[in-house]
């Protein structure tokens, strides 16, 4: 549990809920903005000038919501490191579940 790193990105797992939260960047000086719900189980959140900064992940299966239309909408290239990390990925959910 706690942070995480996948290649250039961090996430943090929530120990109380199965959830993953991936930063794009440092977010010290970064604010969220608005949250953008993308489909079912995925928020973004954006900074004041639309910019994403991070993902929140609500489940195993929003993975392939954040690989196709996160990644497409917002020009996040990055996060296609996840695709090559989607057994740890998986994995973390599957110990927040059974925590």
């Amino acid at each position: 549990m706690g942070q995480h790193k996948i290649g250039s990105l961090t996430f943090h797992v929530d120990p109380n809920v199965p959830a993953v939260y991936v930063y794009l960047r440092d977010t010290d000086g970064f604010r969220s903005s608005k949250q953008v719900e993308v489909g079912e189980d995925v928020i973004v959140d954006l900074d004041a000038e639309g910019k994403l900064i991070g993902v929140e992940l609500l489940g195993p299966a929003s993975l392939n919501i954040v690989l196709t239309t996160v990644v497409k909408k917002y020009h996040a290239r990055e996060l296609r490191q996840l695709e090559r990390s989607r057994d740890v990925i998986e994995r973390v959910f599957h110990e927040s579940m059974t925590a």
